[in-house]
């Protein structure tokens, strides 16, 4: 109907009927060609009951038998989510991250070394579940932008010459005059300095990531941060993520974008359920490896959602 863009596209016919029973019906069309050979009467038939007061949209997408069975899941409440475990927080808002996030050669032009934080900012930087310091090294010699710039207070730089000189070049650029820099008593001291165990990508093509940060890198909002809150093993909770059930709930509580994005935010991250086993720790390593080797998420989920006595991943009860 539209070639050019990459959004899908919804029609959204609505009527009224008297009553207080919300259906609804989602059907799915290729072309215009589809379009004109549509049976009308389907439309006229909707089966889905709508939640209109908890559900997205999205949710529809799915047969009224699947609706009853994740309905059912989380009404009763038996598998824990994300947000049962931990904390998850937007990554580091630096307000520019074109200025902010840097590559090695600009930390030694300017000889910023002090202020340099190791860094992850783009999913693309990521191809595994486990983040070591090898990874990001390899990010760092790639002249990926690895690195996050740390500056303290005016008053702290002193006579610092490349510090003050590469401040002085972005402001001569107009970056201290956006809003958020712009609101900073110094522009170029951004808060919420932490770093999370573990890191969920916040836009995802091919399917939700949760990642053991084990270098211990800071992020940017391209991310979201997950602080845990209970002493449990991190290595378990992340391969206890990889599961259908999991990354199902996960497309339904977030949201689509045009060319396939699913993006989800820190709330939506933490509705999303992770039935937590400590047994699984023994499949982290080898979820891993298949992603680093570009195996397809449903390679993985063969795995990972086989059930025996010894392993099971998601059949919580």
């Amino acid at each position: 109907m539209f070639p050019d863009i990459q959004q899908e596209i919804l029609l959204l016919l609505c009527e009224k009927n008297g009553s207080h029973s919300h259906l609804i019906e989602h059907l799915e069309l290729a072309d215009t060609s589809e379009l004109e050979a549509l049976d009308i009467n389907k439309l006229k038939s909707p089966k889905k009951r709508i939640d209109f007061k908890s559900n997205k949209w999205t949710f529809y997408f799915l047969e009224q038998e699947e609706i009853d069975f994740l309905e059912t899941i989380t009404q009763e409440k038996f598998i824990p989510r994300i947000g049962d475990y931990a904390n998850v927080e937007v990554g580091i808002t630096t307000g520019a991250n074109h200025y902010f996030t840097v590559s090695l050669s600009v930390v030694e032009d300017y000889n910023l070394q002090e202020f340099a934080k190791p860094l992850v900012g783009r999913s693309v930087q990521v191809n595994s579940i486990v983040f070591n310091e090898e990874d990001w090294r390899r990010n760092r010699l790639s002249k990926a932008k690895a690195h996050l710039l740390v500056f303290p207070p005016k008053h702290q730089l002193h006579e610092h010459k490349g510090a003050n000189s590469y401040i002085s070049m972005d402001e001569s650029m107009g970056v201290n005059k956006g809003y958020k820099t712009g609101i900073r008593d110094d522009w170029f001291v951004v808060p919420s300095i932490k770093v999370s165990e573990m890191l969920f990508i916040r836009r995802n093509n091919l399917f939700p990531k949760l990642i053991v940060n084990e270098a211990g890198t800071y992020t940017t909002d391209t991310m979201n941060r997950v602080f845990m809150k209970k002493d449990i093993n991190i290595h378990a909770f992340v391969a206890s993520f990889y599961n259908s059930l999991s990354l199902a709930f996960s497309e339904i509580s977030g949201r689509s974008y045009g060319g396939g994005v699913l993006e989800l935010m820190p709330s939506e991250t933490e509705k999303s359920l992770l039935p937590y086993k400590e047994e699984n720790e023994d499949l982290l390593q080898q979820i891993d490896q298949m992603m680093r080797e570009k195996k397809g998420i449903h390679e993985i989920l063969k795995i990972t959602n086989e059930v025996h006595p010894e392993r099971r991943i998601w059949l919580y009860r």
